[in-house]
């Protein structure tokens, strides 16, 4: 999950740069991602729930150690 966030920022900040803002300009506009990065994280918690208490023994196991 944190290597996409970096990836989303950094290809925003990318495409802001080459819209021919400054760098801070550009940063300050990467910001945006942010809905996209917690939209996925939120997406993740709620999928993992469902598996949790919708899935079979096999999905709830925990591996030993």
């Amino acid at each position: 999950m944190a290597v996409d966030a970096n990836i989303l920022i950094f290809e925003r900040t990318k495409e802001e740069l080459r819209a021919g803002k400054t760098l801070v300009t550009a940063v300050e506009a990467a910001q945006s991602a942010w809905n996209s990065i917690l939209d996925s994280n939120v997406s993740s918690l709620i999928t993992a729930t469902i598996l949790y208490f919708g899935g079979s023994a096999t999905i709830k196991a925990s591996p030993s150690c």
